[in-house]
């Protein structure tokens, strides 16, 4: 065998080793960060999900209003692992999961805002500088219906 024969063999091993040596690195930051953000995006989409579950006795346009108000916070509190943990994401999916279990109503709407202040301190700083644009919207969906006489 010639040096020049052996020297593209062992480059070409060498080239083999630092691509998954480069692909692996990528998958390791990546991954988590996919993780992260279908997690985030589930969350949504839960959170848009009650757009569909209105209570017959609550306007729509400020059902709407309250929905969007918290899927628009969820997106800009859930935005990275730096800013919010994974754990407190999954720990808010869970508590909302088990309230979309039973009926939805104004009060509903009131966790979720509520929840998504206590989530980080993201979450804190974001709901304390924009909570008083819906806090109107937020109250008249948050109060259950009256019973009928």
């Amino acid at each position: 065998m010639t040096n020049v024969s052996r020297f593209r063999r062992y480059g070409c091993v060498a080239g083999a080793v630092v691509s998954v040596a480069c692909f692996g690195s990528a998958l390791w930051y990546l991954v988590p960060i996919k993780r992260y953000g279908d997690t985030a995006n589930r969350i949504n989409a839960k959170i848009v999900s009650l757009r569909d579950r209105r209570p017959l006795a609550v306007d729509q346009q400020r059902w709407n209003e309250c929905v969007t108000w918290a899927s628009i916070a969820s997106i800009n509190i859930f935005v990275s692992e730096t800013i919010t943990s994974c754990e407190a994401m999954r720990r808010f999916e869970q508590e909302l999961d088990e309230k979309l279990k039973v009926a939805v109503d104004g009060r509903t709407i009131k966790w979720v805002f509520d929840n998504l202040t206590g989530v980080s301190p993201r979450g804190e700083e974001y709901m304390s500088r924009f909570r008083a644009n819906w806090d109107r919207s937020l109250r008249e969906v948050a109060q259950p219906a009256a019973a009928p006489d």
